[in-house]
């Protein structure tokens, strides 16, 4: 379980500027609330599939998942993913149910019974497998995933931090030694900035970028970078060393990046 959750440190830095929603705005403020949110989270996504496995509590599971998910796309506005959560609950209930809801003048279909052969078992035993493993990946990382967001993609850590700081580019020309102070502006819109100032992954890619453009003007350049983040309102600390030149250095797939600091908490 995680700590920053339960302390409820991403919600109320969330729910901070969701003051002025219509009716629930003050409610979203109270502590006693965010906490309700937290712990209503984890217990929903605990016992939800089995509600909705079992048949005798199918039709409480689906309500609540519509409640939950509509919630969620109400108040944090994650786009087309809750009502994709929704659809996807409704395959829980028999195809005979959900013809007659919402398919009634189709003619009942009914599955062909076969055997899976060995072979597609092997399949999609692997696949699954995959699955099961991706999200553990970010134990063999050094720090906190939170923090150097690697092995964060595809491991469950949804909605479990929020980052906010400032990143300077600078590209020094190897031929004159001139350094130039990169516009951001120039090159990415807001919302590309927000992203880019908490995710090493993405400021690497910016650099590779950087080094491509210069590199179709004839220059050979080097790519500092200058970013400081902090992590769930927590302090302004700086995220990626910088000395290194980014344009230079391979990204690490498989272990942690020197470039990334790490830190002995994990906030």
């Amino acid at each position: 379980m995680h700590l920053a959750w339960i302390q409820v440190k991403p919600i109320e830095i969330w729910f901070r500027s969701k003051e002025g929603f219509w009716l629930i705005g003050p409610l979203l403020q109270e502590k006693w609330f965010q906490y309700f949110i937290a712990w209503g989270g984890i217990i929903y996504d605990g016992t939800i599939v089995f509600l909705l496995l079992h048949p005798n509590t199918r039709k409480l599971g689906f309500v609540l998942s519509v409640f939950f998910n509509l919630a969620n796309s109400w108040i944090f506005r994650i786009g087309i993913f809750p009502y994709l959560m929704i659809g996807l609950s409704a395959l829980f209930f028999p195809p005979e149910t959900i013809r007659k809801i919402f398919f009634r003048k189709k003619k009942p279909v009914y599955p062909i019974r076969k055997k899976l052969s060995l072979g597609w078992t092997y399949v999609i035993g692997f696949y699954f497998i995959i699955h099961l493993l991706l999200p553990l990946r970010q134990y063999q990382y050094e720090g906190n995933p939170s923090w150097t967001e690697e092995g964060h993609r595809l491991a469950w850590r949804m909605m479990l931090r929020i980052k906010g700081g400032y990143a300077k580019f600078y590209v020094v020309d190897k031929a004159t030694g001139v350094k130039e102070k990169v516009k951001l502006k120039e090159w990415v819109s807001k919302v590309q900035h927000r992203s880019l100032v908490g995710q090493p992954d993405m400021i690497w890619q910016f650099a590779q970028k950087l080094k491509q453009h210069y590199a179709e003007q004839g220059k050979d350049v080097e790519v500092y970078a200058n970013v400081k983040a902090r992590l769930n309102g927590g302090p302004t600390r700086r995220l990626i060393d910088r000395d290194v030149d980014l344009a230079s250095v391979p990204w690490e797939r498989f272990k942690h990046s020197e470039r990334i600091l790490t830190y002995n908490d994990h906030d």
